[in-house]
């Protein structure tokens, strides 16, 4: 006859060997998760978090992680709401983190609540003030145009990264929307970037060194993929210059062709079709 202690321990042993399992298996979703954002796999991201954190059992440490990782993938989907509700979670797990903040920040923007998207990224550069918090946070005060406060967010920028043309021209984008302009400034911080590559012409053309004409000509040179890319950024930032102007009318068609030629993952693109829904 079997002891009842013997019994015991019997059972101890498989609740064990079945809890190691499972908690292996949390790992395991938690890892494929992680793997799966790095691919671009979203659909398999979102399924894999999903168990691990249902698994109930993944450790506390990487709880969050999980969470932030499936609004990561949801974000990719376009899921703007569910990745705010996971990353709500995030920072109830780990209250003020700055990158939780800033991911937050970018989900709000997704979802078009521009306020809430200032709100989060503002609290993300107090916790961190890094390039991407103000990089984020300039765009976003570019769309409900606080076009003064974009600009201040992208002095940051320039300040932490000087030689990098597409910020600069941001700045200066920003400056011109806002009737703030300031040719000496800009003229300054422009002899930071090397020689005339794009996008400098376009850099020319705010600070007035610059016509329309004159980018469209500097945007036909070089090969055919360049010319693509440089083509339609030519669309979108010579769109902006007429609105800078006022004259909406000018700008539609620009804006229009920019959201046709532009890859889908361009920040002109996106902002393109942005105007146009405000132009409607």
């Amino acid at each position: 006859m079997v002891r009842r202690s013997t019994i015991a321990v019997l059972v101890c042993a498989a609740l064990a060997a079945i809890s190691s399992r499972t908690l292996a298996a949390a790992y395991d979703d938690f890892a494929r998760g992680i793997s799966a954002n790095l691919q671009g796999d979203t659909a398999l991201a979102v399924t894999s978090f999903s168990a691990a954190i249902a698994a109930g059992d993944l450790n506390a440490t990487l709880l969050p992680a999980a969470y932030r990782g499936r609004a990561v993938a949801y974000l990719g989907q376009g899921k703007c709401k569910d990745a705010i509700a996971d990353l709500n979670e995030f920072l109830r797990l780990k209250p003020g983190d700055g990158q939780g903040l800033e991911f937050r920040g970018g989900a709000h923007a997704c979802a078009g609540e521009f306020q809430d998207a200032e709100d989060d990224l503002t609290k993300a550069i107090a916790a961190e003030p890094t390039l991407n918090a103000y990089w984020n946070r300039g765009r976003v005060r570019w769309r409900i145009k606080q076009f003064a406060g974009a600009a201040d967010d992208f002095t940051h920028v320039v300040g932490i990264r000087p030689q990098t043309g597409y910020f600069l021209l941001w700045l200066e984008l920003s400056r011109a929307r806002g009737g703030a302009l300031d040719l000496k400034v800009g003229e300054h911080d422009l002899h930071q970037l090397d020689g005339d590559e794009w996008p400098v012409p376009l850099i020319k053309m705010f600070l007035g060194d610059a016509k329309p004409e004159d980018v469209s000509a500097a945007a036909s040179q070089g090969d055919s993929e360049k010319v693509a890319r440089q083509q339609c950024e030519a669309d979108f930032y010579v769109a902006e210059w007429w609105l800078a102007r006022n004259d909406a009318a000018a700008a539609k068609p620009l804006l229009e062709s920019a959201s046709q030629k532009c890859p889908k993952n361009f920040v002109e693109y996106s902002d393109a079709r942005f105007e146009l829904s405000v132009l409607k």
